[in-house]
């Protein structure tokens, strides 16, 4: 496919006026100075650079070194900040010769850096180059438009290579200027945007943004600015994907070493929204891939230019991203692609500056294969600043841009501005800030959900500091704004460091504003930790006692003014494995900030030995460590907690001296401002003189009074301090336990006697807590015992002031007919709906089956609980199908049985406290078998007992008219006329 030819007008060459045709000529002559005014030399080519030969694990382009100094994870390809070992890149542009191009340079190492300058053209052909010298902080403006090779209807790159000093420290942006007399009236930023091997993903959308509808149908010039960073000629395949995420277009681009090529994205006109793929032939190849948008003043592409925005490329991601956002006279739009193959879920948060959530939020998003969703967060917080953050499912799978359109009071457009979502990875961050052309500020939101603080420092570009309030505090969720350009009384511009309180916690932006605040440039802070700190340590000699537990600190200070040292600790000697550190506090250390590195010593003597002290990212110091004889006796105690009884006999507690020099003198106890003072006597000490290796015992006399468990401290004259505790019980007693045996299915319900049993708060069998333990008085509980297998079993009442047992006081037995539990006499085992319990004796003597001329519906002749409740309702509950509805229940067998109710004490209707056992039915008839159900009951009548020989009635009905019955006389069944009279036993199901 051939490739599109860059078309675009030639804007009008503008020439300052007034106070910026001085800061234009001031900015021209620096330039000079510094650069020797870009002189064609033969360009000097990074590229024939190699990358340190180092193990990048999950292959994302951060070596695993890096990502140990950046606290990023080696495992996770989404977690790495970007590190450039060759050359710093970025685009000019002559079709814009009426806007000023200027190249911010950086130092942000420890380092000067020489610095090589290439100006190339989109054929790779060098142009012109210069050197240059950056002290470090110090910051270099670099004007573009003076370029040797620079001229209207062309276009290309320029490099900054390191040629000497650190790599990796330099800092770029790159901003265009539509400039008026007084300041700017458009223009954008894009921080460097580096070159990367394999896939990149752009957005891209080209309705134009305005509320008005004068300005519906202006144009959106968008182009995909493709370079090679390869010294060799590469090539690849820019694909087009619809909003929904459908294939479009391919395009074919090669592209000469070091050269570049823009793509007009505008070729598909039904395509207004969607994702640009870059897939290079070569997938270890660099390209550096960014896109570029232009508003016009109307709908042709030579109407002048009312604003642009330029958005590097990216890498799919599934890391927690956020980025601030302002819906103050501006709508803000969140683009988001989804970069895989397969669906993700994006959750979507929207936070007020103040970090609460706001009343309504995007919530989760499904997003489909390459597709795009935009989502104006005006809808969400208008006219306000807020924070907008991003959870993904899936790794390396969406891209996210933030774009700010400021609006006049009748909606036209002003400007726009691109944002970037990060992790708010790195613990130092770099931004520059600019007074020449306006106000500008800076804007940090925080990413998690509790209060963190970023510590702040500012240095004009010639490397002097800057006055700035530090640090700032950003509320969990929220955001704040501080004013940047105020700090600077002189016209200039510098660098900001950001030194947040704790790696992924904050990330932020810098706003610069023209002067009548009607257009605004806005870049993201870059995230790295660049050069090595300088440490101090203080005292260089610390001595800690052995075997006294007391930990000694050293003070560790970082003497540099821009780097943020991490994972400092001290490297003990290999045999000295019982000292502990804890290096905790020196995780992070911002500059010109101390922690403290803490040793706690162990049981051995250690000679003085120099230890050295070193972070990750810092320069090596060294101190003395002694680990000295002890003045200390260790004691340590035995038999605590000690339990007593109220005005019972004494207790003791034992005290050992662990150490092995010195013995441990007038050992006591001291009771004072606790429970125990007055309730308990030390009466016993043999503990005056305690040698190394021995023992000795403290004795103690209870008072009258209970006290719940109550520590205390022991400790000698030379002692460490050890605390003890003693509990003093009431002495109350459990004197008796009837019944004494039940079934081991439990449900027994007991009654246990005593003394001062008020307050029980459980009752246990065996270990085994009972249910429906109720306080009847202070000499009466009574309880439901649970299930536990046969035996005897010691029966424990408990209070808050201590327990009485009964040894075995309780026998389980198992389970058989005629044993008492659960509300009644066991019945029937015979498995499921046929395990009964009966009540303890006939329910009625007399009472018909009920419902004559009826059909209930209750014909089963093995569940009685089904009957039951089918009879019920028909009689009493329901008026449906010619159902009365209306009988009382205790007028008819069924009835009678439902409304029954019994508690683990036998009392009938059941009192407060006890079990309540009220699901109790009429048992089913009409089966031959003796294991169902009203026939277990005639088969076990003798062990079940308080039977009659007489009929019982069964809950089975025959028809309309009759019921079926049990004749306990004959054993025989059979139906019934449901006005007879007949005998009721009730019954209920159990689990054995």
């Amino acid at each position: 496919m051939a490739t599109t030819v860059y078309s675009e007008s030639v804007e009008a060459h503008i020439i300052p006026t007034g106070r910026m045709a001085k800061v234009y000529r001031a900015l021209v002559i620096l330039a000079a100075v510094l650069a020797g005014f870009f002189l064609l030399t033969p360009a000097y080519d990074a590229h024939a650079q190699s990358d340190p030969a180092t193990i990048d694990s999950d292959s994302d382009g951060s070596t695993d070194g890096e990502e140990a100094v950046d606290q990023t994870d080696s495992s996770d390809p989404d977690s790495y900040i970007e590190h450039v070992h060759g050359s710093y890149c970025a685009n000019w542009n002559g079709y814009l010769s009426g806007l000023m191009q200027v190249y911010e340079l950086r130092n942000v190492g420890c380092s000067n850096l020489g610095l090589q300058l290439t100006q190339y053209n989109n054929l790779g052909t060098p142009q012109s180059a210069a050197s240059l010298n950056l002290q470090p902080s110090q910051q270099f403006d670099l004007i573009a438009n003076l370029f040797s090779g620079f001229a209207p209807n062309t276009y290309g790159t320029v490099c900054a290579d390191i040629v000497s000093g650190d790599e990796d420290t330099l800092d770029t942006q790159f901003s265009f200027y539509d400039l008026t007399t007084a300041s700017f009236r458009s223009g954008t930023t894009v921080p460097h945007s580096p070159a990367r091997t394999g896939n990149q993903y752009l957005g891209y959308n080209h309705f134009f943004p305005t509320l008005n509808i004068t300005e519906v149908n202006n144009l959106v010039v968008g182009y995909a600015e493709i370079t090679n960073e390869e010294s060799t000629v590469q090539g690849g395949t820019l694909i087009y994907y619809s909003q929904p995420g459908t294939e479009v277009k391919r395009e074919s681009v090669s592209l000469p070493a070091h050269g570049r090529h823009d793509i007009d994205t505008r070729s598909l006109p039904a395509e207004k929204i969607g994702l640009l793929e870059w897939q290079p032939t070569a997938a270890d190849k660099l390209f550096r891939i960014q896109q570029s948008r232009y508003y016009r003043s109307g709908s042709s592409p030579i109407d002048s230019l009312k604003g642009s925005i330029i958005i590097p490329a990216k890498r799919g991601s599934g890391q927690l991203v956020a980025t601030p956002f302002d819906t103050r006279s501006r709508e803000a739009v969140l683009e988001i692609s989804n970069t895989r193959s397969s669906s993700v879920q994006v959750d979507i948060a929207v936070y007020q500056s103040s970090g609460a959530l706001t009343s309504t939020q995007p919530g989760v998003l499904t997003i489909a294969p390459k597709s795009t969703h935009h989502f104006i967060l005006n809808q969400y917080l208008p006219s306000a600043l807020g924070t907008v953050q991003l959870s993904v499912d899936t790794p390396s799978s969406v891209i996210a841009s933030l774009l700010e359109y400021g609006l006049d009071s009748a909606g036209r457009f002003l400007f726009a501005t691109a944002g970037n979502l990060q992790a708010g990875f790195g613990a130092t961050q770099h931004g520059s800030y600019n007074n020449y052309l306006g106000a500008c500020r800076l804007r940090l939101a925080n990413i998690v959900g509790s209060t963190q603080t970023a510590a702040l420092s500012l240095r004009r570009g010639d490397g002097n500091a800057l006055t700035l309030s530090s640090p700032v505090t950003v509320p969990a969720n929220g955001v704040v704004e501080v004013n940047l350009c105020g700090a600077d009384p002189q016209l200039g511009y510098g660098e900001l460091t950001v030194t947040p309180s704790g790696v992924e916690r904050v990330t932020g932006d810098i706003i610069r504003s023209n002067s009548d605040a009607t257009a605004e440039i806005r870049s993201s802070l870059s995230e790295r930790a660049i050069c090595s700190a300088d440490l101090n340590v203080t005292p260089t000699s610390l001595s800690i006692e052995a075997t006294s537990g007391t930990p000694g600190t050293l003070t560790v200070t970082n003497n540099s003014h821009t780097v943020t040292a991490t994972n400092i600790r001290a490297t003990l000697p290999v045999s000295w494995t019982d000292v502990t550190q804890d290096a905790s506090a020196c995780a992070i250390l911002g500059p010109v900030q101390s922690c403290h590195l803490s040793f706690t010593p162990g049981s051995t003597v250690r000679s003085a030995q120099q230890v050295g002290i070193q972070g990750d990212n810092t320069q090596r110091v060294s101190a003395t460590l002694t680990v000295t004889i002890p003045t200390v006796s260790v004691i340590t105690l035995s038999g605590s907690p000690l339990t007593l009884v109220a005005n019972g006999p004494t207790g003791t507690l034992t005290i050992n001296n662990t150490s092995t020099l010195a013995t441990a003198t007038n050992i006591t106890s001291n009771f004072v401002a606790t429970a125990l003072d007055g309730n308990v006597v030390e009466t016993g000490n043999t503990c005056a003189s305690l040698a190394p290796g021995q023992s000795c015992t403290l004795t103690y006399t209870p008072g009258s009074s209970p006290v719940s468990q109550t520590s205390f401290t022991i400790s000698g004259t030379n002692t460490n301090t050890v605390l003890g505790s003693i509990q003093i019980d009431p002495d109350f007693v459990l004197g008796s336990i009837s019944p004494t045996s039940g079934p081991a299915s439990g449900g027994t319900g007991v009654t246990l006697t005593g003394t001062n049993l008020t307050g029980a708060l459980s009752v246990t069998f065996g270990g085994v807590a009972a249910t429906a333990v109720n306080v009847v008085n202070s000499t009466t509980v009574t309880a439901v015992t649970p299930a536990h297998a046969a035996g005897a079993v010691d029966v424990t009442i408990t209070t808050a002031s201590g327990s009485s047992t009964l040894v075995n006081g309780f026998t389980y037995v198992s389970t058989a007919v005629g044993q008492s539990a659960h509300g009644g006499v066991v019945a029937c085992l015979n498995g499921g709906i046929n395990n009964l319990i009966a009540a303890t004796a006939d329910n009625s003597s007399g009472i018909a089956w009920g419902g004559l001329g009826t059909t209930t519906g209750a014909t089963s002749t093995s569940d009685g609980a089904a009957n039951t409740a089918l009879t019920t309702d028909c009689l009493s509950n329901s008026s449906a199908g010619g159902c009365p509805g209306n009988i009382s229940a205790v007028t008819y067998a069924a009835g009678l049985c439902d409304t029954y109710q019994v508690d683990s004490q036998g009392n009938t209707p059941c009192q407060a406290g006890n079990t309540c056992y009220n699901d109790w039915f009429l048992p089913a008839g009409n089966s031959i078998l003796a294991s169902a159900q009203l026939d277990c009951l005639l088969t076990n009548r003798t062990s079940i007992g308080g039977f009659a020989s007489a009929i019982y009635w069964s809950s089975t009905e025959v028809d309309s008219t009759h019921g079926y019955n049990q004749n306990f006389i004959s054993t025989s069944q059979g139906p019934g006329l449901k006005t007879n009279t007949a005998r009721v036993r009730c019954v209920r199901g159990f689990i054995p």
